[in-house]
């Protein structure tokens, strides 16, 4: 070789900005939710975040699994996604909650291979609800209540995850009970678990 160019070292930001826009795109407001949704530990977030190190496998994985741009998370300059990637990604990311105790809570979205969603990736328009432990794939354009799980919301804003039936008579029926159908909201059906 005659002549080699030299690949100089880039001033990468340190822990507590890349920690911040990893909370940023995740949509996680402190380090014991960003620690459980990213599975490490508090003490290695604290650790990058108090010495300045850059957490260089994060933002890896962060690249390779939501094509957020490398620049962009480590240099705090450009756009936030790899335009490519995103792309393939945006058809593939479903909005993602999660249910707990009557509230639901806006999560970072997940991202799904098409063939695992099969003809519900084009048929329906999905959200994805965690509910004890569970994800369920809600489809937000079925809320006429036939016979199924359904993802409701009283009028007092109370988020369920409720079976419901519409009886011969058409009375909406929980359990054996008929209910008032004008008391839920429905968002949806769960078409996927």
């Amino acid at each position: 070789m005659d002549s080699q160019q030299q690949i100089s070292p880039y001033a990468y930001n340190g822990g507590r900005p890349v920690l911040e826009r990893v909370q940023e795109i995740l949509k996680e407001n402190n380090y014991g939710s960003l620690s459980t949704a990213l599975d490490i530990s508090r003490s290695t977030l604290s650790t990058w975040r108090n010495r300045d190190l850059t957490p260089f496998e994060l933002a890896s994985r962060m690249h390779i699994k939501l094509g957020v741009s490398l620049t962009w998370l480590l240099l705090g300059e450009g756009e936030k996604y790899d335009n490519e990637i995103a792309e393939a990604n945006q058809r593939n990311k479903l909005p993602s909650f999660e249910l707990n105790d009557g509230e639901l809570a806006e999560k970072a979205p997940l991202y799904f291979d098409p063939e695992f969603l099969g003809e519900k990736a084009t048929t329906c328009d999905l959200m994805v609800v965690t509910f004890n432990g569970q994800k369920l794939f809600v489809d937000k354009n079925t809320t006429k209540i036939v016979s199924g799980s359904y993802l409701t919301k009283s009028k007092n804003d109370f988020a369920s995850i409720v079976e419901l039936e519409r009886s011969p008579l058409g009375e909406v029926m929980l359990g054996d009970n008929a209910i008032d159908e004008s008391q839920l909201d429905v968002l949806g059906k769960v078409v996927l678990v």
